[in-house]
């Protein structure tokens, strides 16, 4: 069985998360966002990216996950939020669930 990282949310947010091999599925209204956690229950998911917009939307579909051992589930933050303030935090988040530093941003 191979486990996949996948994110979820806006494009302009996950995109880069393509670039290290993940699974993306970008969204744009709350319907998408319903259809992609549908997807991801029927995949072998050890890690999910989501953003907290989308996440907060979604609270009561992805509820069932987090009770779950698998996936491990990282808020990132929205487009609209400021990002330097937690890229370092979501850098830790990545290096302790897969082992290595993959992103590769030093303070």
């Amino acid at each position: 069985m191979e486990y996949k990282i996948v994110a979820i949310g806006q494009k302009e947010v996950i995109l880069p998360f393509l670039i290290y091999g993940f699974e993306i599925f970008p969204v744009s209204d709350l319907k998408e966002g319903k259809e992609a956690i549908e997807k991801l229950k029927k995949m072998d998911v050890a890690i999910l990216f989501i953003t907290q917009d989308l996440e907060t939307k979604l609270a009561e579909e992805i509820e069932p996950l987090k009770k779950m051992p698998l996936p491990a589930i990282i808020t990132i933050p929205s487009s609209f939020q400021k990002t330097t303030e937690n890229i370092f935090d979501i850098k830790k988040i990545v290096e302790r669930a897969i082992g290595s530093d993959i992103i590769g941003i030093n303070k």
